[in-house]
C-alpha cells in the first residue's frame, strides 16, 4: 500500500519569536477536498509504505516475460472482461454517476434491440435460415456467427420489392423513395453473402446510393441518387463488415482486424458505446485461435475495451481492463508502454474524481513499471510523458525529492523547455527540501517569466511564487527580514486582488515587528531603500529616513486592516503593537507615547475576540507595555489575572510568573517576588 495523504502546493507555516504563544500565520493551500473515509470500513488502514523509484538506469526491475498460453487462465480472463463490459452497461442504462449522456446510454442499450451494428446479428435472431415472405426459399438469410448471411436465386424482379425484402430478414426500417430507376427490374444470384453486399449488388444496378443511419429501433435504411462524400467512406465499411464476417479459417488474422478496425472507427466517431460492444465481439469471438496474429488483435481489443472505458468515465473498470492487458502482455509488445501510461492517467482521473488517495498511488505504480521497463529507451514518447505524470504524482503526494528528480529529468529531456507549473513545482521541491537560495531563484525566475511577453494565462501561480520569495528569506537560517519586507510588498503590490493578500499583510506586520528590535535592522532598512532594491519595489528611497518610510508602511497596515476578517485583524494589530512597543525600548525620547500607541493596539487584539493563544500573548505584551509606560498598577493585574487562568499555557505561565517576580523584586519585595516566580498569586 502505498501513502494515503494528498498535500497541498505550499503549506507554509511563520511563526516568530513572541512575548507568549503566538500561533502561526496561517498556511497557503490550494483547495483539495477532504478524503472521507468509508463509515463500515471498520479495520484500520495499513501504515504507509511509499516505494522508491529507481532514480538511475539499470537493470530492468520489471521487465516482462514470455509466459506460454493459459487456456484456462485465458477463460477466466475473457469471462471477467465480459462482466466488467455488462457492469458499464447497466451503469450507462441506469444513469449511474460518472456515467454518460443520455446518447451514449441509448447506443449502449441498442445494442440488446434490433442490431449492434450494421453486419452483426442481432440478439436473439433465430440461427435457422429466415424466409422471405414474398419470395419465399429463392430469397432466405441465415445467421452465422455475428453475420447476417443472404442466399438468393432472383431473376428480373422489382428492384423495390427486393430492397424490402432484403430490409424485412436485416430487421432495419426502409425509408420510402422515389428515386429514378426504383423500379426497374434486377437479378440476384448469391450464396452465403452478407445483406449490405446484396444491398450494394442490386442497388448497384441501377446507379442508386444507400446509406443506414440511427441505432436500435431507429435504424433505418435511405436510398438516394445523389451520392455525398461519406459515401467512399462507408463504402470501405462495408467492405471491412464483410471482412469482419468472413468464417473462414484461412483468413482469421483479416477478419480480426476487421473487427479492430471497425471498433476503432467507432470510437473515433464518438461512440464509445458501440465501440466497447464490437471490441467486445472480437475478443469473444477470437480469443480462443491460436494463431499469434489473431491473438495480437484480440490484445488490441482488450486495450479498446479500457480505452471505451475510460471515455465513458468508467475509471475502475478501465484501470481493470488495463490490468489484464498488462497481466497477459508478452516481451516486446508494441502498445504496453502506452497501456501502461493510460493506465495510470485513468488512475490520477480516478483519484480527482473520488478523491481517493489509493488510485493516485496505483498510477505512481503504473509509471514505476513504465520507466522501469522502457526509461533507457530514448525514443518511447512515452517516457516524457510518464515522468511529467509521475512528477506531478509525487509532488502532489510531497515526495519532494523524487518529484524534483522526476521533473528534472523531463526538463532536461526537454532540452531545457518547461512550463511555468513545472518551475514552480521544481522550485517549491527545492524549498521543502530545505534549498531556500535554490527555490528563491526559481520563484523569481518565475516573475521575471510573469513580467515578461509570454507566461501562463493563470496568475494564481505567480502569486505563489511572488509569495514564496519573501518566505524563503524568512526561511534561511539568519532571516532577513528587511529582504523579505520587499517581496512582500512587492507581491502585494503586483497581485492587488491576490487570494493572499491576508498572509501577505500578515507577514508585512510581522517583518515591520522584526525590523523594529534592532537599529542594525532599520539602517538595513534605508540602505535597501537607498539602493531601490530588490527591482520593481513598490517602495522607493525618496525624501525622509527609514524611520518615515516605516511609519508611512504602518500608516498602510492600519488604513488596510478593516478589510479583513476578525482573526486576520487581530493577527496584524498584535503584531503592529509588537513593533510599537520595542520600537518604545529603543527610542528613549518618545519611550511615553509609544508605549501608549502599543497598549492602544493590545487592546485593540483583545476587542477582536482572539485564539486563545493570541489572547494570553496579547495580555502577557500588554502588561509589558504597561511597565514600559509607567502604569505598574496595571501591568501587575494583567499578569495576575493571567496567572489565575487556568486555561493559560505552561510556557505563558512561567514566562508571566517571571515577568512578575522580577517587577516585584525590583520594587523591593522579596516574598510577594518569591511567589509570583512559584506562580502563586492572590
Amino acid at each position: 500500500m502505498r501513502p494515503r495523504h494528498l498535500n497541498p502546493l505550499l503549506v507554509l507555516a511563520l511563526t516568530g519569536p513572541l512575548f507568549g504563544a503566538e500561533p502561526a500565520a496561517e498556511p497557503i493551500q490550494k483547495t483539495v477536498p477532504a478524503i472521507s473515509a468509508d463509515a463500515n470500513h471498520l479495520q484500520p488502514a495499513l501504515p504507509p509504505e511509499p516505494r522508491t523509484l529507481r532514480l538511475a538506469p539499470g537493470a530492468k526491475v520489471g521487465a516482462i516475460e514470455r509466459q506460454p498460453l493459459d487456456r484456462q487462465g485465458l477463460a477466466a480472463d475473457i469471462e471477467a472482461l465480459t462482466r466488467s463490459v455488462k457492469r458499464v452497461e447497466e451503469t450507462l442504462g441506469g444513469g449511474a454517476p460518472g456515467g454518460t449522456s443520455p446518447e451514449d446510454a441509448a447506443q449502449a442499450a441498442s445494442h440488446e434491440g434490433n442490431h449492434s451494428a450494421p453486419g452483426v446479428a442481432p440478439a436473439g435472431k433465430p440461427a435457422a435460415p429466415a424466409t422471405s415472405e414474398r419470395y419465399g426459399p429463392a430469397l432466405t438469410a441465415m445467421t452465422r456467427g455475428s453475420a447476417l448471411l443472404i442466399d438468393a436465386e432472383l431473376s428480373a424482379e422489382p428492384l423495390d420489392a427486393v430492397v424490402k425484402e432484403l430490409a424485412k430478414l436485416a430487421g432495419v426500417a426502409l425509408e420510402e423513395a422515389t428515386v429514378p430507376g426504383i423500379k426497374r427490374n434486377v437479378e440476384l444470384h448469391v450464396r452465403g453473402v452478407p445483406w449490405q453486399t446484396c444491398l450494394d449488388r442490386v442497388l448497384g444496378q441501377a446507379g442508386v446510393a444507400w446509406r443506414l443511419s440511427g441505432t436500435g429501433a431507429a435504424e433505418r435504411i435511405s436510398l438516394t441518387n445523389a451520392p455525398d462524400s461519406d459515401d467512399d467512406e462507408r463504402a470501405g465499411e462495408r467492405v471491412l463488415e464483410r471482412a469482419a464476417a468472413d468464417t473462414d479459417p484461412n483468413f482469421a488474422a483479416f477478419a480480426a482486424e476487421a473487427r479492430w478496425l471497425l471498433a476503432s472507427r467507432r470510437l473515433k466517431a464518438g461512440e464509445p458505446a458501440l465501440a466497447m460492444r464490437r471490441f467486445n465481439e472480437l475478443v469473444q469471438g477470437m480469443s480462443r485461435n491460436r494463431d499469434p496474429v489473431v491473438q495480437q488483435w484480440v490484445q488490441r481489443g482488450v486495450r479498446g475495451i479500457g480505452d471505451c472505458m475510460a471515455d465513458l468515465k468508467q475509471w475502475s473498470e478501465a484501470r481493470s481492463v488495463y490490468r489484464n492487458y498488462i497481466s497477459r502482455a508478452v516481451e516486446g509488445d508494441p502498445d504496453l508502454a502506452q497501456v501502461y501510461l493510460a493506465s495510470a492517467e485513468v488512475g490520477r482521473k480516478q483519484g480527482l474524481a473520488t478523491h481517493d488517495p489509493v488510485a493516485f498511488d496505483e498510477a505512481v505504480d503504473d509509471l514505476h513499471a513504465l520507466l522501469e521497463n522502457f526509461g533507457d529507451d530514448p525514443h518511447r514518447s512515452e517516457v516524457p510523458a510518464a515522468r511529467l505524470l509521475i512528477g506531478g504524482l509525487l509532488y502532489q503526494a510531497q515526495r519532494w525529492h523524487e518529484a524534483e528528480t522526476q521533473l528534472a529529468k523531463y526538463v532536461a529531456d526537454a532540452g531545457g523547455t518547461a512550463t511555468d507549473t513545472i518551475r514552480y513545482q521544481l522550485a517549491d521541491s527545492a524549498f521543502q527540501l530545505g534549498r531556500f537560495a535554490d527555490a528563491r531563484v526559481g520563484f523569481e525566475d518565475l516573475l521575471r517569466r510573469f513580467r515578461g511577453p509570454v507566461h501562463d494565462p493563470s496568475d494564481e501561480l505567480y502569486q505563489q511564487a511572488a509569495y514564496a520569495i519573501g518566505l524563503c528569506y524568512l526561511r534561511e537560517p539568519q532571516p532577513r527580514f528587511v529582504h523579505a519586507l520587499f517581496a512582500f510588498q512587492r507581491a502585494q503590490t503586483e497581485f492587488p486582488k491576490s487570494k493572499l493578500t491576508p498572509e501577505l499583510l500578515l507577514n508585512i506586520a510581522r517583518c515591520y515587528a522584526e525590523i523594529e528590535r534592532e537599529d542594525e535592522a532599520v539602517a538595513a532598512l534605508w540602505m535597501m531603500l537607498q539602493q531601490d532594491a530588490p527591482a520593481g519595489s513598490a517602495t522607493g528611497p525618496g525624501p525622509g529616513t527609514a524611520r518615515d518610510h516605516l511609519d508611512e508602511a504602518l500608516g498602510q497596515l492600519l488604513g488596510r486592516i478593516s478589510e479583513y476578517p476578525g482573526p486576520v485583524r487581530a493577527k496584524a494589530m498584535f503584531y503592529i503593537a509588537q513593533a510599537a512597543h520595542r520600537r518604545a525600548e529603543r527610542e528613549r525620547t518618545q519611550r511615553g507615547v509609544l508605549a501608549a500607541q502599543a497598549i492602544g493596539y493590545y487592546e485593540r487584539v483583545m476587542s477582536e475576540n482572539p485564539s486563545p493563544e493570541l489572547r494570553d500573548a496579547t495580555r502577557i505584551g500588554l502588561a509589558r507595555a504597561c511597565f514600559l509606560a509607567g502604569n505598574d498598577e496595571r501591568g501587575e493585574l494583567e499578569l495576575i489575572n493571567a496567572l489565575k487562568d487556568p486555561g493559560l499555557g505552561d510556557r505563558d505561565r512561567a514566562y508571566a510568573a517571571r515577568l512578575l517576580g522580577e517587577h516585584y523584586r525590583a520594587l523591593g519585595k522579596p516574598r510577594e517576588a518569591i511567589k509570583a516566580f512559584q506562580g502563586i498569586v492572590e
